[in-house]
């Protein structure tokens, strides 16, 4: 009910109050985080030291951690301030990356490490996949932080005014160099793990 009217801004053509009503909503996604949280904490309290010496439970509390960073600026972007400066600018993008490589690419790895094993009766190589866990999560970090940067500054360029939208994306262009290689990182963590670890 509450996450159907997240994510609406200020500057699509609809009424005001549809941008305000769905500020609050974005608030009351809290709750689904928190409660996610807790049963993953419910979950794996007593077993916590053995989860994190495991490869499949570094991708998993990884994959976990991308979920609640993205679920926080999910929220934080539904707000309208927020939502005007970022909307149509890079910062969408590198939470697409946040979600589908932090969250759900280290998930699924993580899931097929315990669940492969178990299918085929060979073990998951803990070498390769540690070098997987490492170019993977290093992609990520680089891909979503440049690609992030370059769109606060694409944002906060077109927030001033007077600057084209064009002028706003070669500023941010020094950034994107950044988040370029580290998308080729995730290209090669993915290579790794199709062809070394399967």
């Amino acid at each position: 009910f509450v996450g159907g009217w997240a994510g609406i801004t200020g500057k699509l053509p609809l009424p005001a109050w549809i941008a305000g009503v769905s500020s609050a909503a974005g608030f009351m996604l809290i709750v689904p985080l928190g409660v996610v949280h807790w049963n993953v904490y419910r979950t794996v309290s007593t077993a916590l030291p053995v989860v994190t010496q495991s490869v499949a439970g570094k991708f998993l509390l990884v994959g976990l951690f991308g979920y609640s960073v993205w679920s926080v600026l999910e929220i934080a972007s539904g707000f309208v301030g927020v939502g005007n400066t970022l909307q149509f600018t890079h910062f969408v993008t590198a939470q697409n990356y946040l979600f589908l490589y932090g969250f759900v690419g280290m998930t699924l790895i993580g899931a097929s490490c315990v669940i492969l094993p178990r299918l085929t009766g060979e073990n998951c190589q803990s070498n390769g996949l540690s070098l997987v866990f490492v170019t993977l999560f290093g992609g990520v970090v680089i891909a979503f932080c440049g690609t992030a940067f370059a769109g606060l500054r694409q944002g906060f360029d077109l927030e001033e005014g007077g600057r084209s939208f064009l002028a706003s994306v070669k500023a941010a262009q020094g950034m994107l160099t950044l988040g370029t290689f580290g998308t080729l990182i995730l290209l090669a963590s993915s290579c790794l793990f199709l062809f070394g670890c399967c």
